[in-house]
């Protein structure tokens, strides 16, 4: 199984689709979750969705990264290992968070999430 990355995102700009195609370079699969940007973004997701194969969620009112992730770990879609890339801030901090039960010792299963 490939590793699956979750972006919540809200008014991304063209960084957005660097990171996803970055991630595809490096064999990761990539989940958007389109966290009410408006009818202004939705050619951007779509190209997302077309030219690199995401996964995409679409929330019609901005609802906060935390429903974001849930909405794309919702019924334990893509497994266990989750990584998470916050787009909002990736650039400026290259920021990853990664979700793992196990190394965190949250339980032995590794999907839950609060």
């Amino acid at each position: 199984m490939k590793p699956i990355v979750v972006i919540p995102a809200l008014h991304p700009d063209g960084k957005l689709i660097s990171l996803v195609n970055e991630l595809k370079e490096q064999g990761m699969h990539t989940d958007v979750v389109d966290d009410g940007s408006g009818a202004d973004y939705a050619e951007l997701f779509q190209q997302l969705k077309a030219d690199y194969h995401c996964d995409l969620c679409i929330h019609p009112a901005n609802r906060g990264k935390g429903v974001a992730l849930k909405t794309a770990l919702a019924e334990d879609t893509f497994g266990r290992n989750i990584k998470a890339a916050t787009s909002s801030i990736t650039d400026s901090h290259q920021a990853i968070l990664a979700i793992n039960g196990d190394y965190y010792g949250f339980r032995a299963t590794s999907y839950g999430m609060a």
